[in-house]
């Protein structure tokens, strides 16, 4: 009798799912993937459809294998042609590349909200509560690991297969660009722990309406969060959103249970009386 082949739909989900936990394991290039015995149990597939999941990964060099020494996360971007992107350092490159996150993330939020699992859900908590600690502890290098981890998880919950390669084929570049972001926006500035404080509950607020499944909130949070980054670096811009993330956010805790630490409550709300909040501004931001 021959063997009795796995439904290609079944592998084809598999290596999906493989693509996705590669995605998110990527920050750091050379993690060691799970064995396949433990990869099978996490999935609820036979170690077979795993066997040829991460066979296909490493035709298409996601993930590298070595003999006796196991499946390994291959180098970012290289799998796609794509790494050169990670070269991009000067201005132009940095606000192109805020236009290019707008397109991705902030569809992938919407996505997410639409089509995220249980698991997909607890994995954002999970990097949320990192990010809590990191900005309690004003540990920045740690703050944008956490940072990068998040986006990388709602494109893997967006559950498009296509965007997920999209979406690693640039990761270095999108990793370098968090991480610059971050470090930029903690380096002598008055400011810097309120803008901490906001950056928090903007993504805590993608969350909620991922939580919620609100697609469109969850667009609209994501599309306000990334505006207003790019903003930290043009402070006659930010006085326009600063107030998104503070003022508006009182009410909206109460009523919905999206409620950073109080250290960082009291932080953004006092950006109401940050010298360039402007008053008129919406609260899109703040959308919890």
């Amino acid at each position: 009798m021959p063997p009795v082949r796995e439904p290609q739909s079944v592998v084809a989900r598999v290596t999906a799912e493989l693509e996705g936990l590669a995605l998110r394991w990527r920050a750091t290039p050379g993690h060691r993937l799970p064995s396949e015995r433990a990869l099978a149990a996490q999935l609820n597939v036979s170690r077979s459809m795993v066997r040829e999941g991460v066979q296909r990964l490493v035709a298409r060099g996601v993930l590298q294998s070595r003999p006796g020494s196991g499946v390994f996360i291959a180098p970012s971007g290289a799998q796609y042609g794509l790494s050169v992107w990670a070269g991009m350092q000067t201005r132009s490159d940095r606000a192109e590349l805020f236009e290019v996150r707008k397109m991705i993330e902030c569809s992938a939020a919407r996505l997410a909200a639409e089509r995220a699992s249980v698991q997909d859900r607890a994995a954002l908590a999970d990097v949320l509560q990192r990010m809590d600690a990191a900005v309690d502890a004003s540990d920045v290098e740690e703050e944008a690991r956490a940072d990068s981890e998040f986006h990388a998880l709602l494109v893997v919950a967006a559950k498009n297969s296509v965007l997920t390669k999209l979406y690693a084929g640039l990761d270095q570049a999108i990793r370098r660009h968090i991480s610059s972001n971050t470090f930029e926006a903690r380096q002598g500035r008055t400011d810097a722990l309120e803008l901490a404080a906001s950056r928090l509950a903007q993504h805590h607020a993608i969350y909620q309406s991922v939580l919620r499944q609100q697609g469109q909130h969850a667009y609209a949070a994501a599309s306000a969060h990334l505006d207003f980054v790019q903003q930290q670096f043009n402070l006659p811009a930010l006085a326009a959103t600063l107030v998104s993330a503070g003022v508006g956010l009182r009410s909206r805790w109460r009523s919905s249970g999206c409620r950073p630490s109080a250290p960082h409550r009291r932080l953004v709300l006092r950006t109401a009386s940050h010298p360039m909040a402007d008053h008129r501004a919406p609260t899109a931001a703040a959308m919890c």
